[in-house]
């Protein structure tokens, strides 16, 4: 896998008429999921505080809602749906030289979404199970079926074939995966930490313009990560039908 140009490619796609209006999509159903993570009552977190108190999140904020646990809860799971749906229209958008064909982006998006939503869980068990045991299964598991989803978005497979063909896609090249999944993330942790400088300014001034600005680099984040993963599932697709074309022809005349 080529790293650098998945990075390079992943940012123009990104700042692409297409990318920015995706950017805004995702800005949009991420402020509703903080309203409706700081809309719930104190009670509805009680346990969680107990518990896990470090995780717990302060009731209220700037994004709060007069919602009753249920009514939150209910905003809660909607935008986690609507975030896996956004990811598949991404995906799909910015696949193919980021240049969506019409009618292709929302193909059969409730299927896609459901196949997605259900196997990002899947993921993140199995990976939250590798690493609690001995860390090496769950980056295996991560970098084995981090391509899951381009199968979902692109070739309306289930769960299980998605997963499937994502394991034989990463076979023999997991490392140059674990290398674009390793420079992805140091990129938006870079990112996220300089845009979180002068986001620290505005919130001396404004604590509500600082949240949304911060929901506003996760949202650039979110995209950017959609079309870096386009572009390296991209880059896999296409060595495999380099091999398919050599495939029946002796070694020997190979150059």
């Amino acid at each position: 896998m080529n790293v650098a140009e998945a990075l390079r490619t992943g940012y123009e796609r990104t700042a692409s008429r297409t990318g920015l209006a995706l950017v805004g999509v995702a800005f949009l159903v991420q402020v509703a999921s903080a309203a409706a993570l700081q809309s719930q009552p104190p009670e509805a977190l009680a346990l969680i505080r107990e518990q896990y108190p470090e995780l717990a999140p302060d009731p209220g904020g700037p994004l709060s809602l007069p919602l009753s646990a249920a009514g939150a809860t209910a905003l809660s799971l909607a935008a986690t749906v609507a975030t896996a749906a956004v990811f598949v229209v991404a995906f799909r958008a910015l696949s193919d030289d980021g240049v969506p064909s019409p009618g292709t982006v929302t193909r059969n998006v409730g299927r896609a979404t459901l196949h997605g939503f259900v196997g990002y869980l899947l993921l993140l068990a199995l990976v939250g199970v590798g690493l609690a045991l001995f860390v090496v299964p769950g980056v295996f598991a991560l970098v084995t079926f981090a391509f899951f989803v381009g199968f979902v978005a692109l070739e309306d497979e289930g769960v299980v074939g998605a997963y499937r063909r994502s394991w034989a896609l990463t076979s023999g090249r997991r490392l140059g995966v674990a290398l674009l999944l390793g420079a992805l993330l140091l990129v938006v942790v870079l990112f996220t930490v300089v845009a979180g400088l002068p986001l620290s300014l505005v919130f001396e001034v404004s604590e509500t313009l600082a949240y949304l600005g911060n929901v506003a680099v996760s949202a650039l984040t979110f995209v950017y990560a959609a079309a870096v993963l386009a572009v390296g599932f991209e880059q896999l697709r296409n060595g495999d039908e380099r091999d398919d074309e050599f495939a029946d022809i002796d070694d020997e005349l190979l150059p």
